[in-house]
């Protein structure tokens, strides 16, 4: 499942990554409950880094889904909070290390272009995370997007306007299956499923 935010102009950053929030706390909300339905989070280097999100489905009570970091060169500091050993973490890299924290793993992955993707779908495999709630940035989303490695796609967007910034994934408009009003912000639900 690919989820983000955009703005009402399509863009799902600043160019500086300092937006933190673009949907509203009712989205926010309903996003809690999504990410405790999923056996997975994945989350890129861009998003961790500049917004420093915990990944949990705290506001929702329910079992948290492994964390999933891509961080290819250990760009994101320690003191962030995917490293607060709450929830199993697995931080995938080319430059693993060992964790003493027993909810904290680094594995390797290789992040050229040709072996990535790959790579990715495999090691997800073989620890059976076979559902994955993506929360990356464009560049993720875009790659599943590309490779059509989804099923459903939730794209919030808030009447904000940027002017310029990180241009949103585009969703081919046949995949569209609802749209609903969340306050303010409009969730429309992409389905890459047949049948």
């Amino acid at each position: 499942i690919l989820k983000w935010a955009q703005t009402a102009d399509g863009f799902i950053a600043r160019k500086d990554f300092s937006s933190k929030w673009i949907s509203n706390s009712y989205s926010r909300l309903l996003v809690h409950q999504w990410r405790g339905e999923e056996a997975a989070i994945l989350a890129g280097t861009n998003t961790v880094f500049y917004d420093d999100p915990q990944l949990t489905s705290r506001e929702m009570k329910t079992q948290n889904p492994v964390r999933i970091i891509l961080d290819r060169t250990g760009k994101i500091p320690v003191n962030f909070f995917v490293f607060d050993g709450n929830v199993k973490t697995i931080i995938l890299t080319e430059n693993p290390q060992k964790s003493s924290n027993p909810n904290i793993e680094f594995a390797y992955i290789s992040f050229a272009k040709n072996a990535f993707v790959k790579q990715l779908m495999q090691f997800l495999c073989e620890r059976n995370l076979i559902s994955v709630f993506v929360e990356g940035g464009a560049t993720l989303i875009n790659t599943f997007i590309e490779n059509n490695l989804w099923d459903e796609a939730r794209v919030f967007t808030a009447p904000v306007l940027f002017h310029e910034g990180i241009q949103a994934p585009e969703m081919p408009k046949h995949f569209l299956q609802n749209t609903y009003m969340l306050k303010q912000d409009k969730l429309q639900i992409y389905s890459n499923v047949k049948g």
